[in-house]
């Protein structure tokens, strides 16, 4: 049987607030705010946090993820990706190196919605995504990768950028 994950939620995005019941400016989504919520999430306990990606104005969840993760010692991060707006070879590099700089503690959150001005039904988007979520496998465990799918293609890539002992889990 698994552990018990408990997670908590950064509020990075404008307009998270309103899950609180209330719009506190000293609750805006800005790194000091954040910062406090998930280094204070870790001091309550919590496994790990997810740091949402949306259109709205906020924080990337990336960057975000990077710029606290020194300061953490036991809690996992879940920053968002939507597929589609990252080529799979770059962002299973900065994936790759992300989970480095947390000693294993990196976790994925992959959202399949649309991306800004795109119409792709869900069908489409979850086809994107599976195909998004193999070739990360690939890049982060084989040795090259050769892919020809419906939205990359790749020919004899090599993985040594991306390549890891320890590939972040991936949450969908």
């Amino acid at each position: 049987m698994s552990p018990l994950e408990l997670a908590w939620f950064a509020p990075s995005c404008v307009g998270d607030t309103a899950r609180l019941g209330c719009d506190d400016p000293a609750r805006r989504a800005t790194f000091a705010y954040d910062h406090q919520v998930i280094t204070g999430a870790e001091r309550a306990g919590f496994d790990n946090i997810l740091i949402p990606s949306s259109f709205v104005p906020g924080l990337d969840p990336w960057t975000l993820a990077t710029a606290v993760a020194p300061s953490l010692t036991t809690m996992s991060l879940l920053p968002a990706v939507r597929v589609g707006e990252f080529d799979p070879p770059m962002f299973a590099r900065a994936a790759k190196n992300l989970q480095q700089l947390m000693d294993g503690r990196l976790t994925v959150n992959i959202i399949s919605s649309e991306l800004v001005g795109e119409t792709l039904g869900s069908v489409e988007r979850y086809r994107r995504t599976a195909e998004a979520m193999a070739l990360l496998r690939s890049f982060w465990t084989g040795e090259s990768v050769t892919h020809h799918g419906e939205y990359w293609r790749y020919d004899n890539l090599s993985t040594a950028p991306t390549r890891t002992r320890t590939p972040p889990p991936m949450y969908f």
